[in-house]
């Protein structure tokens, strides 16, 4: 039995409960090359709460990979990757675009309670944000939009029970019965407020204030779920100054950087690199110290991650 036959096993086992599934970076290829293929990516996770019966809690399509959260299952969790994977490799080889290698996989995070939950949900709406490419509540493929956001109500489309079961069935590309009172979007496919848990959120989240708190302060959290689920962040300066200034104050009740004596910055230096992982040019613009100090802080015996 291999790798993967393990982790099928182990997936497998897993009880109904809340999990993030996480499909792999698909690195040099793209899941979504055009917007046709995001709606139709909006559709089938909408499929997966009709054949599946999972609950949809959040999700954010990527071009090159997809975060769901979701209630179910293991065996869930696995039978809907595999849907998705083969009808996005389906419209991918319809359309002449290259297709994600064979042994392209996912990874299921296991979810245990309230305050994991709303982690996740966090770094979902994040997830687009850290990219560079919109607000948290700007991303129109996935539900990060529906959150606190006054003009998502105003985004509607046809019911399906206006629309024939000939032209449903060939937007969805799908034989699925999909609840009379959803609404198709002309551009953007089966819209998510028709089945997403969003209520979920709001109870996690019950004021507008609660929600963006915890977007914009809980970097530590978003650090450690990155590193779970094997992704990447890209640092703003603004966001390493204030980390660099929290960590100030929690060590010396300061707020002024510039009273720091050398060794203090080089503390604060040394305790940002190991939490965060920042590039520590970006330290060094923080704590006004030139790249090569910072660099011999973080590798000294005395400061570094060198240091037992």
């Amino acid at each position: 039995m291999d790798s993967r036959q393990k982790q099928i096993l182990e997936y497998r086992s897993y009880p109904r409960g809340y999990y993030h599934l996480c499909t792999d970076g698909w690195h040099g290829g793209k899941l979504f090359n055009t917007q046709e293929q995001f709606a139709l990516g909006m559709t089938t996770i909408a499929l997966l709460t009709l054949k599946f019966g999972v609950q949809i809690i959040s999700f954010e399509l990527m071009p090159n990979h997809i975060h769901i959260i979701l209630a179910g299952n293991g065996s869930d969790c696995l039978e809907c990757f595999r849907f998705i994977m083969a009808r996005i490799r389906k419209r991918l080889k319809a359309d002449g675009c290259p297709l994600p290698p064979e042994d392209y996989w996912f990874k299921l995070v296991p979810i245990e309670d309230k305050k994991s939950l709303k982690k996740h949900i966090v770094y979902l709406a994040r997830n687009k944000y850290e990219k560079g490419d919109c607000t948290p509540v700007g991303h129109i493929w996935g539900t990060g939009y529906l959150v606190y956001n006054q003009l998502s109500k105003y985004i509607c489309g046809v019911k399906v029970k206006d629309c024939s079961k000939h032209k449903v069935h060939s937007i969805t590309e799908s034989l699925i019965e999909l609840p009379a009172d959803w609404e198709i979007h002309p551009d953007l496919g089966v819209l998510p407020k028709n089945f997403a848990r969003t209520d979920k959120i709001l109870e996690l989240f019950p004021s507008v204030k609660a929600y963006m708190t915890a977007m914009i302060k809980d970097y530590e959290a978003y650090v450690k779920l990155s590193e779970s689920l094997g992704e990447s962040i890209t640092w703003d300066i603004a966001e390493v100054r204030q980390i660099v200034s929290d960590k100030v104050m929690a060590e010396y009740r300061q707020t002024r950087i510039q009273n720091l004596t050398p060794d203090q910055k080089g503390r604060i230096a040394v305790l940002v690199f190991n939490e965060y992982g920042i590039d520590i040019g970006l330290i060094a613009d923080a704590l006004y110290l030139p790249e090569h100090i910072v660099n011999q802080f973080v590798n000294s015996k005395d400061y570094g991650k060198r240091k037992k």
